[in-house]
C-alpha cells in the first residue's frame, strides 16, 4: 500500500473520530468535559482517565457489545482529554510551530469534513 492511501486512510478514520464525538457532544452536552456531579467529585480530566482505564480493560478482557466500538471510544476519550487539558492551559498542549497541521477545508456528505495536511 503507497504512502498517499495510507495518509487517505488515516484522515478517514480521523473524521470518522471527529464527526463520532461531535454527534455524541450534540446529543449529551458538553457531559464529559462538564460533568453533572452528582456522585462524583472528581474533575473531567480524572473522570475521563476512568473511561480510558474502562475501555482498556473491556478490550483486554475482549468485551466488545455489538452495538459499541472500544476502540474508537477509546481514540475519543483520549481526544477528549487533550481538550480538557488544553481547555485548562493552553500553553501546555499548542502544537510546536514546527509541526504539520490539519485544518478542515471543508464539508462532505460522508464523514462530515475533509481534510487537508499543510505545513504552517
Amino acid at each position: 500500500m503507497n504512502q498517499q492511501k495510507v495518509a487517505e486512510l488515516i484522515h478517514e478514520e480521523c473524521a470518522a473520530i471527529a464527526t463520532m464525538l461531535t454527534e455524541k457532544n450534540r446529543k449529551y452536552g458538553n457531559a464529559v468535559i462538564e460533568p453533572v456531579s452528582v456522585f462524583s467529585r472528581a474533575d473531567a480530566l480524572e473522570r475521563i482517565n476512568v473511561r480510558i482505564d474502562d475501555k482498556l480493560q473491556r478490550m483486554a478482557n475482549r468485551q466488545d457489545d455489538e452495538d459499541e466500538d472500544v476502540e474508537k471510544d477509546l481514540i475519543g476519550y483520549l481526544l477528549y482529554r487533550r481538550v480538557v487539558r488544553r481547555m485548562a492551559k493552553p500553553e501546555l498542549v499548542e502544537w510546536p510551530e514546527s509541526e504539520a497541521r490539519m485544518d478542515v477545508i471543508g464539508q462532505n456528505g460522508n464523514d462530515g469534513a475533509i481534510y487537508e495536511h499543510r505545513q504552517p
